[in-house]
């Protein structure tokens, strides 16, 4: 469950960039397409897991209070607390993260990481070699690669309606932002953290390029 999570449940975010690239691309048919894209990835990865990693159904067990109308102070006060504690885990590493691209660009390291996943972009992804930038920014948070692909013009790609649906689905399957990963490596363990980390990587890639593949985007 932890690692279906991670894979394929955009953060609210990210679904709004999501949105609007859709819509950008025509909406409609391309809307459905990505949907039943990530649902099958969805599927498909939790019945291969359940094969390889069995476990018992527990009974599901809810108690249900009385529904009364919130105190907004209550609201306030559990908002700033869950806020505080939010930002105390995860603000150095946002902060270390846009370090890292800056240093990264500047150094030219940027460039170097495109030119050694090309050919998987280029060749598996029919994608523009540009298009790793995104990738790139979504090793920090997946919805900054979304929006990377939302200001496509900004980093030099030009990309068709079905190139953008192949990138879509690679960025929405993409490995989990940095905030999930302190929770998925704090609640599993360094190790569990690891192989979904590297398991959402392969599964985006594969499931993206199967896309590209079968629509041969790369005409369109």
């Amino acid at each position: 469950v932890t690692y279906l999570m991670a894979l394929a449940i955009p953060c609210s975010a990210q679904i709004g960039v999501i949105l609007g690239i859709l819509a950008a691309i025509g909406g409609g048919a391309y809307a459905v397409a990505y949907a039943l894209i990530i649902l099958a990835t969805f599927g498909i990865s939790g019945v291969l897991l359940n094969r390889v990693m069995p476990g018992d159904t527990t009974p599901l067990l809810m108690d249900i209070p009385p529904v009364r109308l919130p105190r907004l102070s209550d609201i306030a006060r559990k908002t700033y607390f869950r806020t505080r504690s939010f930002m105390s885990e995860v603000a150095l590493f946002f902060v270390g993260g846009a370090a890292l691209l800056s240093i990264l660009d500047i150094t030219g390291g940027l460039e170097g990481i495109q030119s050694a996943i090309a050919p998987l972009v280029k060749g598996w992804l029919q994608l523009p070699q540009e298009a790793s930038t995104a990738f790139v920014m979504g090793f920090v948070r997946r919805d900054f690669g979304a929006a990377g692909l939302y200001g496509a013009a900004d980093l030099g790609i030009s990309l068709s309606s079905g190139q953008s649906l192949v990138a879509l689905v690679a960025i929405t399957l993409f490995v989990p932002c940095i905030a999930s990963v302190l929770i998925i490596a704090r609640e599993r363990g360094a190790r569990y953290m690891t192989l979904a980390w590297v398991g959402t990587i392969v599964t985006a890639f594969a499931a993206a390029g199967v896309v590209a593949q079968f629509m041969k985007v790369s005409p369109l």
